[in-house]
């Protein structure tokens, strides 16, 4: 594989992975807000009404809770691109500036 490829596939892996992990971590962070927010009992939801977390208070004092996504994924999707998108052309203007300062370093030395 020529390595020109083997760098934009480096980039665009790095971009999907990165994607991934602040979408987890956002959802994550969302929920955990969500969860210790509030004492009412009911249903609560986070990250774009996308995950639900729900409390329900029994007769004998015990605390009944429950977890989950609701059907509705497009904001987790719509999110995941988003942030792969904004990774992705951080990481080529990045690149593209390396470039230049080793271009321009070659210059100079010469």
């Amino acid at each position: 594989m020529p390595q020109f490829l083997k760098s934009k596939l480096v980039i665009v892996v790095n971009a999907l992975l990165g994607g991934v992990i602040i979408t987890l971590i956002s959802m994550v962070v969302s929920f955990l807000i969500t969860l210790f927010e509030g004492g009412e009992d009911g249903v609560r939801y986070a990250f774009f009404k996308s995950i639900f977390f729900k409390s329900e208070s029994t007769a004998g004092g015990a605390t009944e809770l429950s977890f989950g996504f609701t059907k509705h994924f497009l904001p987790i999707i719509e999110y995941f691109l988003v942030m792969t998108v904004i990774l992705l052309v951080f990481q080529m203007i990045c690149r593209l500036l390396f470039v230049r300062r080793e271009r321009l370093l070659k210059d100079e030395s010469e």
